[in-house]
């Protein structure tokens, strides 16, 4: 979308005798920039220059215009107060804002491009209105907290992907050191994701140090890979490579930690005759290979896990001291770039303090009886409100270098650059547009946009391709069917980049929120309404979703509906796949088989267009979750069933 092209963002000059007689006289003057599209303040006498009044009047000292009441800084100061005064359940309660919220985004998708907004419209769907009902009580104190979140800044950015950086080489060198394996694939990425189930300390990336620090996902990747890492064997030789590999780790790791004599004893007995296995091979087929490398496992793995554990937990703890004090040092100098004093409020203790973390701690583990009997009416409900940014900045953001290149944007500041497609940075730009009201002529967007593309990048790694499974979503067509058959109009376990609907629940409220994000799930609490959840395929992430969905269902009366998307994990079957299949909620469950159906890559703003769908390299189950009142209004029929069927194992190439 070509912003100058556009009617309601057109630059308007200001005016000199806006300026106090006081600063004019010191030489400040307002010029225009033609390369940033904005005014700034310039000092003709000392040739310093800034964007914002209110750093001209941090600089000079001056009096504040605010006593003149036609001073156009009171006016925007009295709207500013008005519109972020403290919250009261009778403000939010109201569907006036929501329902004027929506009239503002129809407007602004009314006075888009119309050939931008029909290539938009082929791809998502930022129309539709949600029709979530929420309980504004339930919300209430997850609304301070978004309040009271930072404002993300690229120099805080910085030192945030800086301190991942070394973190993840942290862990690499530990998990040698210690341990003797290399670090298990994508499991520092596993561990950021079940730490943000627990909760944090204010910093919205690096985990907090809980009562528990050894993590529970860590500890399981870390036991799986003894005593080494081996790959997924393709051909005979990968499979024979792996028996070697593993016998020869795991007689290496005993004699080097020794252990008690039942351990040295059968371990070095089981690798001994692994080797004489091998060595008598002829004619061993590839499935030969993998059961005698399962045999050896089942002798030697949980001999290892008990030899190793103490080493284990060792590092699982050390990395949660060192996430906890680099998220620690983050938020003191975030805090201290925004001039905040450590006695004001912050997200974090606003959020542990609330009444929701005792909410949601409490009812996620009752059962589905004693959820019944639970209920509670709520006494304030409506439709899904936007969440509330501190958008008040006491400095203004630096600007960050933007060049197009053909059908690449090029975002650049400091060292860190990133390159996004340009329909997906316009996708970026409407969804601003729609929920940044407050920044109508895109001041703060370039700079927003690098800082949401530099959060997820230090969350999903460095190599290429890393964490790209964790960001997957469902083809066009199978969107398009779930809001035609089911009504979905919202999506809980999305980002900017993937979403499809112009309103979703994504991994973080103070970057995410700009372009419509609702927050975490967790943080989430409809009482009616469709929705589809397509979660990230970690374990605990997945059985606290499980807790969530099923303590909503068992809080409503009203229509709500839940269409779940969860890799067909068997060998063993995961404890979110296990609970869902006897729930009491469940209406209908679908297998879509391996290779047989398809997903979007990850990095869809990134990728070549030929490269954006993937066949779905393990089994797909969907399962209906509904209450009473959901499956009479959005059952899944035999039907609708058969339509999802369809849609999903239709190739998206071809479309």
């Amino acid at each position: 979308m070509e912003r100058k092209n556009a009617e309601y963002n057109t630059p308007k000059m200001a005016s000199q005798s806006s300026l106090d007689a006081s600063l004019s006289e010191k030489g400040w003057e307002i010029h225009f920039s033609k390369s940033q599209n904005r005014n700034y303040y310039f000092n003709k006498h000392t040739g310093k220059s800034v964007w914002h009044f209110e750093e001209l009047e941090r600089l000079e000292g001056s009096q504040s215009p605010d006593n003149d009441i036609s001073s156009p800084a009171k006016k925007i100061k009295e709207e500013t107060d008005e519109s972020e005064a403290p919250e009261t359940i009778q403000f939010v309660a109201k569907t006036k804002p929501n329902v004027t919220c929506h009239a503002m985004a129809d407007e602004i998708i009314r006075k888009a491009d119309p050939q931008v907004l029909e290539a938009h419209r082929l791809l998502w769907d930022i129309d539709t209105c949600s029709n979530a009902v929420i309980d504004i009580d339930a919300c209430f104190e997850e609304q301070r907290h978004f309040r009271h979140l930072l404002p993300p800044h690229p120099d805080i950015e910085v030192q945030r992907a800086t301190a991942a950086v070394q973190l993840r080489h942290k862990y690499a060198e530990l998990c040698k050191s210690r341990i003797g394996i290399d670090e298990p694939r994508e499991s520092f990425n596993r561990w950021i994701l079940e730490r943000k189930v627990i909760g944090c300390h204010g910093d919205p990336f690096f985990p907090a140090l809980t009562e528990s620090p050894v993590s529970t996902t860590m500890l399981r990747e870390l036991s799986g890979n003894l005593p080494a890492r081996l790959k997924e064997p393709r051909t005979i030789l990968d499979a024979k490579r792996n028996l070697i590999a593993y016998a020869d780790a795991a007689k290496k790791l005993v004699e080097r930690k020794g252990g008690n004599m039942k351990q040295r004893k059968i371990i070095k007995w089981s690798t001994e005759e692994a080797f004489q296995w091998i060595r008598r091979s002829q004619s061993y087929t590839k499935e030969d290979f993998m059961d005698h490398l399962e045999h050896i496992k089942k002798q030697c793995g949980p001999l290892l896990q008990e030899l190793m554990e103490p080493c284990v937990k060792e590092v699982c703890g050390r990395m949660c001291e060192l996430a906890d004090q680099e998220g620690k040092k983050i938020v003191a100098n975030h805090r201290k770039l925004f001039q905040l004093s450590p006695d004001s409020p912050s997200s974090s203790s606003l959020i542990e303090t609330g009444k929701n973390r005792a909410y949601k701690r409490d009812v996620y583990r009752l059962n589905s009886t004693s959820c019944a009997e639970a209920y509670r009416e709520p006494e304030h409900s409506g439709p899904c409100y936007q969440i509330k940014l501190n958008r008040s900045l006491p400095c203004s953001l630096p600007l960050v270098s933007v060049a197009k290149s053909g059908n690449l944007v090029h975002l650049a500041y400091g060292n860190i650059s990133h390159l996004i497609h340009q329909l997906y940075f316009d996708k970026l730009e409407m969804l601003y547009r729609i929920h940044c009201s407050e920044d109508e002529d895109l001041m703060e967007f370039d700079t927003r946009v690098w800082c949401l593309l530099t959060r997820y990048k230090c969350l999903f790694g460095i190599h290429p391709l890393e964490g790209a499974s964790f960001q997957c979503s469902l083809p066009v067509a199978v969107f398009k069917m779930l809001q035609a058959q089911f009504d979905v109009t919202m999506e809980l376990c999305a980002s900017p980049f993937n979403c499809y609907f112009r309103q979703y629940c994504s991994a973080f409220a103070d970057t995410d929120g700009y372009f419509g994000s609702r927050g975490p799930f967790f943080q989430f609490y409809p009482v009616g309404g469709s929705f589809q959840i397509n979660p990230p395929f970690e374990e605990e992430f997945m059985e606290a979703m499980v807790d969530h969905v099923e303590a909503l269902l068992g809080s409503s009366r009203l229509p709500l509906s839940f269409i779940i998307f969860l890799p067909d994990w068997r060998d063993p079957p995961t404890s979110a796949l296990t609970r869902l299949e006897s729930s009491r909620y469940k209406r209908k469950q679908l297998l879509l088989p391996r290779g047989e159906h398809y997903y979007r890559v990850g990095f869809q703003h990134e990728v070549k267009p030929e490269d954006l769908h993937f066949r779905a390299y393990c089994g797909t189950l969907i399962f209906f979750l509904q209450n009473d009142a959901g499956f009479d209004k959005w059952g899944p029929t035999e039907d609708r069933v058969a339509m999802v069927a369809r849609i999903c194992t239709e190739n998206p190439k071809q479309n």
